[in-house]
């Protein structure tokens, strides 16, 4: 055992329990969600969001008990460019699609509820399920996209890593990695910005019941967790990274998926 094997195990054990936590809830929720026909129509977006953070739990279980293993048979202090991260661990690329899925689902649905306050004639007459799949499908190509940029990154400009973490930064470099942080936390901030002004003008509207009015606070509150639990810590990782302050990794680390299935469970009831 290397000094800070200890937190790094600790960290590693972390990283499992929290993929678990988030799996069992999503699994609620897709069952929910595909309970019958119109919900698997109505709920396109949520049941992506929920396999979306499901990937996401699973690439914490990936990448925890990988370096609990690489640590336990004394394989994980030695010197790893992020090109053998990228290729040599399936973590990696689970990470960044985990990370980058929820995200731009959210950005999606944010302008499915554009359209439905601004377009209200056109969005319940003409907006269906195909609709919501063929952007969800845009989607998916930007994040598979995003994922085969991440790969030549890391393949045409490697850089050399002290150890086999292979977290996101050490796999695809430090420019890309701040994109991928950032691009998630913008994603749920602008998210939040939309979804805040559209209730500001929406809900003091005599036309809206009380379940809608619901439904609503309820999405800018799954908004205001994601800024919290899910922005704030990747601009903090950022600049951690950059070595503009110290912080402790272990609290960037726990971003708490959980919140965001507490709040999408309170829109369905």
């Amino acid at each position: 055992m290397f000094p800070g094997d200890g937190e790094i195990l600790l960290r590693s054990r972390l990283y499992v329990m929290c993929g678990i936590f988030v799996l069992i809830p999503n699994t609620i929720c897709l069952v929910v969600f595909n309970s019958s026909k119109d919900f698997r129509q109505r709920f396109v977006f949520f049941t992506l969001l929920s396999v979306s953070d499901m990937i996401n739990g699973i690439s914490f279980i990936m990448s925890g008990s990988g370096r609990l293993n690489l640590i336990l048979h004394d394989q994980y202090h030695f010197k790893t460019s992020s090109y053998e991260c990228m290729t040599g661990y399936l973590w990696p690329v689970f990470l960044l699609f985990g990370g980058q899925l929820p995200a731009t689902f959210h950005c999606l649905l944010t302008v499915e509820r554009v359209l439905a306050v601004n377009r209200v004639s056109w969005y319940r007459s003409r907006w269906t399920w195909r609709h919501r799949l063929y952007l969800s499908s845009l989607g998916i190509f930007i994040c598979v996209f995003l994922s085969f940029i991440a790969l030549i990154v890391s393949f045409a400009s490697p850089s050399l890593n002290d150890n086999r973490i292979c977290a996101v930064m050490d796999s695809t470099g430090i420019v890309y990695g701040t994109i991928h942080y950032c691009w998630i936390a913008l994603s749920y901030m602008i998210a939040f910005g939309v979804t805040l002004n559209l209730f500001l003008r929406s809900h003091g509207s005599k036309f809206l019941n009380h379940t809608e009015k619901r439904k609503q606070m309820a999405i800018l509150i799954l908004s205001g967790i994601n800024v919290l639990m899910v922005s704030v810590p990747n601009f903090v990782l950022v600049a951690d990274q950059w070595d503009t302050d110290e912080f402790d990794v272990l609290l960037v680390v726990e971003r708490h998926e959980s919140s965001e299935i507490i709040a999408r469970q309170c829109f369905i009831r």
